[in-house]
């Protein structure tokens, strides 16, 4: 990562650059996916020509584009990096997080649920009445493999439009998890399982981690890039709801985010 880091430390107006070992994301912001992808192609052609100083190559055929917008027609704008082309897509993977065109973050979720209920479904062949574990050592592998699966990443879509009904994937899961622990029938309700085994629910779980998160970033360094596109957001949102309370007849522009990814 320290050999990295000249490479890595791109600074341009409207662009974000992160990098977590060899992956390596863009995040430009402006009005128009032609100039976004023109923007992301300059910026491109300066991280190569930094990397063949260094002696480095990324690899173009991993490299994945993504818009994200609020439109209902879909973008195909792509960009091309020396003789490859490359397209958008409605979903990419970044650090283990799935991020869709929309944000809405539905289809991540329903990976990591399914993710989760794999564990439990081993977990739950290890819960037999007669000579399974006891109900505190499932509760402890309920907390310890199911919910660390689930809960990655939720950060992301907790503030997100469809947080209701991806809470209630979650509730579903707890559900069905307290009633194994507490050999409950079928139609207990959750709120009374939740208090018996002491577990709390999801909002309340979710919350916690959010609060934490953000205590993180408030402990970042004022340089910290996490740090300056959060500021840098909420200045913008400040300044959108006062220009809305001002007149009431002006329209919001729509702003297109791209996120290029080269894995070297």
């Amino acid at each position: 990562m320290l050999y990295l880091r000249n490479i890595c430390s791109l600074e341009r107006e409207g662009a974000y650059p992160l990098s977590y070992a060899d992956d390596f994301a863009i995040t430009v912001t402006l009005n128009s996916a032609k100039s976004n992808c023109k923007k992301l192609e300059e910026i491109a052609r300066e991280l190569n020509s930094r990397a063949r100083e260094a002696a480095i190559s990324f690899d173009i055929s991993k490299t994945e584009l993504i818009h994200f917008h609020s439109k209902r027609t879909t973008i195909g704008e792509g960009l091309k990096l020396e003789d490859i082309e490359i397209t958008p897509k409605s979903l990419v993977r970044w650090l283990g997080v799935f991020l869709d065109s929309k944000l809405t973050f539905k289809q991540y979720v329903e990976i990591r649920i399914s993710k989760a209920k794999a564990a439990f479904y081993l977990i739950r062949r290890l819960g037999n009445i007669q000579r399974g574990l006891s109900l505190q050592a499932l509760r402890q592998l309920y907390i310890a493999c199911v919910t660390s699966i689930a809960d990655y990443g939720i950060q992301y879509w907790w503030k997100s439009k469809s947080k209701d009904y991806l809470l209630g994937r979650y509730q579903a899961l707890q559900n069905e998890a307290l009633k194994l622990v507490l050999r409950a029938f079928r139609g207990s309700p959750s709120q009374a399982m939740e208090i018996e085994a002491s577990i709390p629910p999801p909002r309340i779980r979710f919350e916690k981690l959010c609060n934490n998160y953000a205590l993180r970033i408030l402990k970042f360094k004022e340089n910290h890039v996490i740090k300056k596109a959060y500021i840098e957001e909420s200045n913008k949102d400040k300044d959108e709801l006062a220009a809305s309370s001002s007149s009431s007849s002006s329209s919001r522009n729509s702003t297109i985010r791209h996120l290029l990814q080269p894995k070297m």
